[in-house]
Parts: C-alpha cells; sequence; structure tokens
C-alpha cells in the first residue's frame, strides 16, 4: 500500500492530481477485471450446479404433477364408461414438436390416457406422436363446434377418411370426439366408442361427457387458472 501511495503522488506531482485519479481508476478497473477472471469459473460452476439442480428439483415435481393429473383422468373416465355404459373413453392431448426448414412447428397429438370396458384391450399405444396435420380438418371442426358425433363410422367415409380409417382399424360403432378447452386454447380432444355393430345416443351421453370434460380441462390447466384468478 505504501508503494502504491508513492507511485500515485509521484504520478500527481509530475502530471497533475486529474492524471493521477484517472491512473488510479484505471488500475482498479484492471485489478476488478483481472479478480473476476480468476474467480469466473468457480463462479459459472457454481451457476451451473445451482441450475442443474432446480432444474432437476423441478422436473420431480413436474413428474409427479403429472402423476397424479392422470391418476385423476383415469378415475373420470373409468366414471365416464359407468355412467355412459360406453365401451371406450381415451383423452388425446395436443404437444409442440420441432419445427420444419422454413421454421414452421409441428404439432403433435399424443393418447395419454385411456379406459376401457371388460373384454376390450388397450389402442392408446397406436396414437403416440401422431401429426395434427393428418386430422387437422377434423380437429378444426370439432374445435369450432365443440363435438362431432359419429353415429356410423361410414358416415365420415368420404369427408374424414382419416377418422373413418381410425374408427374401422379398431372396429370401433358409433363414436364422439368431444373437445378439451383451455384457457385460451384446445388442449385435446375426448374419444368416446363403441364397439362396431354397436350404437348409443349422444343425447344420452353428452351431459356426462360434458362434465368430464370440464374436470378433465380443470386438472390439464390447473396453474392458469389460478393465475387468472389471483
Amino acid at each position: 500500500m505504501e508503494h502504491l501511495l508513492t507511485f500515485f503522488k509521484q504520478i500527481a506531482e509530475t502530471y497533475g492530481m486529474t492524471t493521477a485519479i484517472a491512473c488510479l481508476l484505471l488500475g482498479g478497473v484492471f485489478f476488478g477485471i483481472h479478480t473476476l477472471i480468476k474467480a469466473s469459473p468457480t463462479l459459472i460452476e457454481k451457476y451451473i450446479d445451482r441450475r442443474e439442480t432446480q432444474q432437476a428439483q423441478e422436473h420431480v415435481k413436474a413428474n409427479l404433477k403429472r402423476k397424479n393429473i392422470a391418476a385423476e383422468v383415469s378415475r373420470t373416465l373409468s366414471d365416464l364408461i359407468v355412467n355412459t355404459k360406453i365401451n371406450r373413453a381415451i383423452l388425446f392431448e395436443f404437444s409442440n414438436g420441432s419445427s420444419n426448414l422454413a421454421g414452421l412447428p409441428f404439432l403433435f397429438v399424443n393418447a395419454t390416457c385411456e379406459c376401457f370396458a371388460v373384454g376390450s384391450t388397450s389402442i392408446a399405444y397406436a396414437y403416440q406422436r401422431v401429426n395434427v396435420s393428418l386430422f387437422a380438418d377434423f380437429l378444426l371442426e370439432v374445435e369450432n363446434i365443440g363435438y362431432i358425433y359419429i353415429g356410423h363410422s361410414e358416415d365420415i367415409r368420404l369427408t374424414f377418411p382419416a377418422i373413418y380409417n381410425l374408427l374401422k382399424q379398431h372396429t370401433c360403432g358409433s363414436a364422439v370426439f368431444y373437445a378439451i378447452y383451455g384457457v385460451d386454447q384446445l388442449l385435446g380432444v375426448l374419444l368416446l366408442t363403441v364397439k362396431e355393430g354397436h350404437i348409443f345416443s349422444v343425447d344420452d351421453v353428452i351431459a356426462n361427457i360434458a362434465e368430464a370434460s370440464q374436470k378433465i380441462s380443470g386438472l390439464l390447466c390447473l396453474e392458469n387458472w389460478e393465475e387468472l384468478v389471483n
């Protein structure tokens, strides 16, 4: 420190106090930069470790939340099957994907929950990460109208061939595709079907479906609803 003061005094006597102060400030800046450079690897490592820990905790929390929601959705679909006497209920949820070379994002749909009556088998595994573009016109109509009832699969053979093939592939009779709305967007679609050769009236089940869809919507976007309320 004594040498620094002596150096500062010599600069002040030779070049003036302003120059001496400027040199002192410049030296302080260089010293600060030097200290930061030496300490930066440790700081960066601490930041990365803290960020990774935070992400891991958020991931665990999100997984637990999804498990709890999935269990509640499953109970809702199970009750729906009992109350309506239908054969199968599947929840399809939309998810984001990567984009094409022009930057236009892809949108996918996944069968995230399924319940079915005794004697039937699961088909949800066949509908994971399905490109929405394959059913875009049909899904747009479901979103706009709220639901689409199909009494016989043959009724949509020409208008919606992709949906027709879906129903025929799994030997479905009557079906209802019901929109699941979020705060400001379509979250997914609830599909209810009976076995091929069987028919149900939409008037007999629509109230139960509407109640179930509202419950599922609340579960899927609970945080968004809480933000609007608060």
